[in-house]
């Protein structure tokens, strides 16, 4: 899963997995549970961008669910598998103003990215950056950088007993660390 880019007015709502049989349809990987928000949403336009290139405004001729949990994509100007194909891989953006807001307690994994964790706790330690939100099939995952062995991943539950507090303003995740984590 990646993020957009900081500052670039963008958040990443999922990703295009593959083409979708030949005229040119593709189906769509999202970043978010619910899709009812996302298909209300009345979107008339996204972008899409394959690694550092910029991202290019495709406008939407359909948007569905398709299958469990993904969409079915067809863009204008995207006619055939050969093209579909061509934009495997691609993220998905969709301007910041365009997006809908999230419900209580939820949020964009790209608003999460590089926010502080902290512990919440007497003498409590600053773990570095949100790295990453990993999708689990119970509940998600909090990535950060693991205290003790440099280059591994720390991966927390994000579920209300070990998420203390998300707070975007401060620039910070409060934590709590359950036993043993660390020692995986």
């Amino acid at each position: 899963m990646t993020a957009s880019a900081p500052g670039d007015g963008f958040l990443a709502i999922g990703a295009v997995a593959r083409a979708h049989a030949l005229r040119g349809a593709v189906v769509v990987k999202p970043f978010v549970r619910d899709l009812e928000p996302l298909l209300a949403a009345g979107l008339e336009e996204l972008h899409l961008r394959r690694g550092a290139a910029p991202p290019r405004a495709h406008s939407i001729r359909s948007i569905a669910p398709f299958g469990a949990g993904m969409l079915l994509l067809a863009l204008e100007g995207v006619g055939d598998r050969t093209a579909a194909e061509a934009l495997v891989g691609s993220e998905i953006l969709v301007p910041r103003e365009d997006l809908w807001e999230p419900a209580e307690g939820e949020y964009f994994i790209d608003d999460l990215i590089g926010l502080e964790v902290v512990e919440d706790a007497p003498g409590a330690r600053a773990f570095g950056p949100v790295l990453d939100i990993r999708e689990g099939a119970g509940h998600d995952h909090l990535v950060f950088a693991h205290p003790d062995k440099p280059g591994r991943e720390a991966l927390l539950p994000f579920v209300a007993e070990f998420i203390r507090d998300v707070d975007p303003a401060a620039r910070r995740v409060l934590v709590r660390i359950p036993d043993g984590l660390f020692e995986l």
